[in-house]
């Protein structure tokens, strides 16, 4: 402020200021006039002991009228609100109000004399004793009296007074005046606001006219003084953040300052900043940024512009430590800026820097703010540099990734970006697929890229993944159509209870098929084919798994006695389910036949028993492993395995073969044998598997009774106890197998003899034709009888054995010729009394009485209308003739059948056209089926030729090797398994 002086002399009268110009032109007598400001004296009751000068002010800014009142005894100031202390002692009011609160009230010195609030400042007056101090008037100095006095006026800041009211210091005064000697202040008056012209010239325009001052008039016994504002705020402002040595000392003043004229400070620095930086001055603008509230987002990005990262990464570490303050938005910023640090500081760095990765890792783990989707994609990039593969060992990792994404719910995501930007050889097995298969991800990392994430894993690894997969498909299935049958629960009740549901029913556009929701594809047929070649992957891994617990868990999964959904439907034959095409075909895993699963736990327990006869051996110490027959590492596996192919016919018995003998399970193939009833092969499965493992048991002489037994055991499961129900030429060429075997292995022959004189009773014949009798196999006989030392007495046995089978025989034959002439007899006799009629009973005739068609009647007991038999029977018949004798691979076969067609068609053809009243042909259906049975009986005969004789070779090598089928044959045999029989 500036304090001029006029003496009474000068002052004429009003009109003489009237050309005082604040910007605009404006009367100075017109404002004293408008000016409602009275002086006097009032004394109100609260009052009552002190002396209260009381002033009244009106507040443009606030539109208030006031009053001031100065308590000299208390050394208060209080302003009041003009209305309320009008109605203080008003009767009318509805409660009287003994007290006056004031709106303010300011502690005070007590030698003050005067008081005058404005709207900003309070001007005070103090009376004191004369000083050496030069006043603001610079008036010379003189010597003074004793007895002189001084006065002195503050001008104080009224936002300070109420912040420290209780305060004795005097802080809040801003500036002093020294008035003259002995000249004391008469009164206050409001002064004018002026404004100087050099504020258009200053950068803050708009500031610069919010913070004018209003001034004061004070008139003395010797003249008026002015105060009025001399230098702007704005002015006052640049000349103090100017000295930048100062300017952080400073800062409290600045602040003080900035409240009494209600400057918005901390937007000043941050405008006075934006100016020295961009003028280039990088260090004084980073310390008044620090002294403004600056956008902490504003704050980094001018950090990163002036190059100081450093200092960017820590401040920002330190804003989110204490974000709880922060909005959401401006958090998200931080932290995408944050991240952006740590990027820049890992890449930068030559050496992995543990400390700051596990920095970064606590804080991408812990922040939520921060954009996983662009925090997965950076992280991805960065785990595929040059820089990231030399570090072996390090905390930023795809795992780290991962676990991101499953934080935020973007597994599949990260997934997919790996799939579309060929990052999939930075999934190691260790890390990122482990993490993927520990929180059940495996359908989600199975279904993404049809797998292709998993190709650079381990056997054990895929496998895991495609049973987690098919687990889940699985429950998913299980879970919709339960969904499914309580709505049609639902649907049946609103049926029923139609009459009273008057709301609106759904229509069937509105339905969708709750598979097509829940499972990975939306195309049934899609599902099924990829099924399929998730069928063809598990049985092609299965060989290669090395871990026995895995392989059990496939075979739990997989076993039809444990599962409730398929034991009753694998138990029918093969036939009838192939015939049902419904969705009970498939069960425990959707879209997957019953021969697929069959076939997936045959393979598995294949491979499980496998892998536990190798440990066996490898078992330190292992003389109770060589015990095959009575080993528990495995045995019970083994038996499980037979159990389950003794009792199921669901698999494709070609495929199961090849398994076995890939996995050299000979047991299991001799099992498939007999149940096609191919003795000699299964024979020849059982000796090979022996001959394998007697190359073991030689090395412990003691395990020779063992195998002896186990020989035995062969030799009458498969010879003695199907005696009866082999032929002759059978039984020979197995008894002939199973002595080069004995002899092969350098056998003790007296133990041999021994069991054959046990059995001779039931072997003699097949005994005496191979040893003593010459005939085709006398070649065979030869061989064995020198390989063999067999003893005379032996000899001598099987002679006298084949010497009462001989009699035995023949008088079983004149036994057998008599019942044959007796049988002649009997049919004799029958053909005198044959009719040449067709024999009906009586109700089958009252029954066809009633139709009013003709009959046509055969003699098989097939009768059929003669409409039904001229437009359905006899085309059918002559399609299904057509495809049977399309699919015979040899020409005269052909020929035969068609002759054989037509000379039928045509017997058919007189019956209806009446020509003859019979006819000796059967019915059209039984004629297909016969030729049908023909032709799969000659197929029998072919088929055991594709597997018969794989093993006979190693048990005699001078044989030569059968020839193979042609691929004819086999096409035939293909095509004639597949048409099925005739039946309505």
């Amino acid at each position: 402020m500036d304090l001029n002086f006029q003496s009474f002399r000068s002052i004429c009268d009003f009109n003489q200021t009237s050309g005082m110009s604040y910007g605009t032109t404006k009367d100075a007598k017109k404002d004293l006039q408008n000016d409602i400001e009275t002086f006097k004296l009032r004394k109100i009751d609260q009052f009552s002991d002190s002396t209260c000068y009381m002033n009244v002010k009106w507040f443009d800014e606030r539109g208030v009228n006031m009053i001031s009142c100065l308590d000299k005894e208390k050394h208060s100031f209080s302003l009041y609100d003009v209305e309320t202390v009008s109605r203080a002692n008003d009767p009318t009011t509805r409660k009287r109000r003994d007290e006056i609160y004031p709106l303010f009230q300011y502690h005070i010195n007590e030698n003050t004399s005067l008081l005058h609030p404005t709207n900003r400042l309070l001007f005070s007056v103090h009376r004191g004793d004369s000083t050496n101090r030069r006043g603001i008037l610079s008036s010379p100095s003189f010597e003074r009296d004793d007895n002189e006095y001084q006065e002195r006026l503050f001008v104080m800041s009224r936002s300070s007074l109420l912040v420290n009211s209780n305060s004795t210091k005097n802080n809040s005064i801003l500036q002093e005046f020294l008035l003259p000697a002995n000249e004391m202040v008469k009164g206050f008056l409001s002064g004018f606001m002026y404004r100087e012209d050099s504020i258009s010239q200053y950068k803050f325009k708009e500031e610069a006219t919010q913070f004018e001052l209003e001034g004061v008039i004070l008139w003395t016994q010797t003249g008026i003084y002015e105060l009025r504002q001399k230098y702007a705020p704005l002015k006052i402002f640049e000349y103090i953040i100017s000295n930048k040595q100062n300017v952080v000392k400073d800062s409290a003043q600045v602040d003080q300052f900035g409240q009494t004229f209600e400057m918005d400070i901390l937007k000043l620095y941050e405008q006075y900043a934006d100016e020295k930086f961009e003028s280039g001055d990088i260090d004084f603008a980073f310390t008044l940024y620090n002294l403004s509230n600056v956008n902490e987002v504003k704050y980094v990005q001018r950090l990163s512009q002036a190059k100081r990262s450093e200092e960017a990464f820590n401040y920002l570490l330190s804003v989110l430590e204490n974000s709880g303050s922060i909005s959401l938005s401006k958090r998200k910023q931080l932290s995408n800026l944050l991240f952006d640090c740590f990027m820049q500081k890992l890449i930068s760095s030559k050496e992995c820097d543990v400390e700051l990765c596990k920095q970064f890792k606590n804080f991408l783990l812990a922040n939520t703010d921060i954009n996983p989707q662009v925090v997965i994609s950076q992280l991805v990039q960065y785990c595929c540099c040059d820089e990231f593969k030399s570090q072996e060992q390090t905390i930023i990792n795809m795992e780290l990734v991962l676990e991101i994404a499953h934080k935020h719910n973007l597994v599949k995501y990260t997934l997919q970006f790996l799939v579309s930007r060929g990052y999939i050889n930075i999934l190691t097995e260790e890390g990122g697929i482990r993490f993927l298969h520990d929180n059940e991800y495996a359908y989600t990392t199975q279904s993404v890229g049809y797998g292709v994430l998993l190709q650079h894993c381990s056997t054990n690894t895929k496998l895991k993944f495609l049973l987690d997969y098919l687990e889940t498909m699985r429950a998913t299935r299980a879970r919709v159509f339960s969904s499914s049958e309580e709505e049609e629960n639902e649907a049946e009740k609103d049926e029923y209870f139609g009459a009273m549901n008057f709301g609106k029913k759904p229509t069937n556009t509105q339905k969708e098929s709750p598979i097509k929701q829940q499972l990975f594809f939306e195309d049934t047929f899609e599902t099924i084919q990829y099924n399929s070649k998730l069928f063809g992957l598990i049985l092609c891994l299965l060989p290669r798994v090395d871990d026995l617990c895995l392989l059990l868990n496939v075979c739990t999964k997989f076993n039809p006695e444990e599962n409730s959904f398929i034991t009753k439907e694998t138990r029918q034959t093969s036939s009838a389910l192939m015939k049902d095409p419904s969705y009970t075909r498939y069960f425990h895993y959707p879209y997957i036949h019953l021969e697929q699963h069959l076939e997936i736990f045959i393979v598995a327990m294949l491979c499980l028993v496998n892998l536990k006869k190798k440990l066996a051996f490898n078992l330190p110490d292992s003389t109770n492993s060589l015990n095959i027959s009575s080993n528990n590492l495995y045995t019970h596996t083994q038996e499980k395995l037979e159990q389950c192919i003794k009792c199921y016919n669901m698999y494709r018995k070609q495929f199961v073969v090849s398994y076995c003998l890939k996995l050299h399970n000979k047991s299991v193939l001799a099992l498939i044998y007999e149940k096609d009833e191919m003795w000699i092969d299964a024979l020849c499965c059982k000796l090979v598997q022996l001959k394998e493992n007697f190359k073991i048991v030689l090395q412990e002489p003691t395990m020779m009774e063992n195998l002896l037994k186990q020989f035995y055991t062969i030799f009458d499961r498969y010879l003695t106890n199907k005696s009866n129900e082999l032929d002759e030429e059978t039984k020979l060429k197995m008894l002939e197998k199973l002595f080069n075997f004995y002899c092969s292995l350098s056998l003790p022959v007296s133990k041999l003899e021994d069991h054959c004189l046990r059995n001779i009773h039931i072997i003699g014949d097949t005994l005496s034709l191979l040893l003593l009798l010459p005939s085709q196999n006398n070649a065979s006989g030869s061989i064995l009888k020198k390989n063999l030392k067999f003893s005379h007495q032996f000899y001598l046995k099987i002679t006298q054995s084949y010497v009462r089978n001989v009699k035995r025989h023949e008088k079983e034959e004149e036994k057998a010729s008599k019942n044959l002439l007796q049988q002649i007899f009997r049919n004799m006799e029958k053909d005198l009394y044959k009719r040449n009629y067709i024999s009906i009973t009586q109700s089958e005739i009252s029954r066809l009485h009633q139709q009013d068609e003709k009959l046509v009647v055969f003699t098989c007991g097939d009768h059929y209308t003669r409409t039904n038999f001229t437009n359905n029977i006899i085309p059918e018949f002559k399609n299904r003739t057509s495809q049977l004798i399309s699919v015979m691979s040899s020409d005269l076969n052909k020929k035969v059948f068609n002759l054989a067609t037509d000379y039928i068609l045509k017997d058919y053809q007189n019956l209806l056209e009446e020509r003859c009243m019979h006819t000796n042909q059967a019915c059209p259906i039984c004629v297909f089926n016969f030729f049908l049975k023909n032709e799969k009986a000659k197929v029998q005969k072919l088929k055991p030729q594709a597997t018969r004789m794989f093993h006979h070779q190693q048990i005699l090598p001078n044989n030569s090797n059968p020839s193979n089928l042609s691929e004819g044959t086999l096409q035939y045999i293909s095509n004639i398994e597949k048409i099925t029989s005739w039946t309505l």
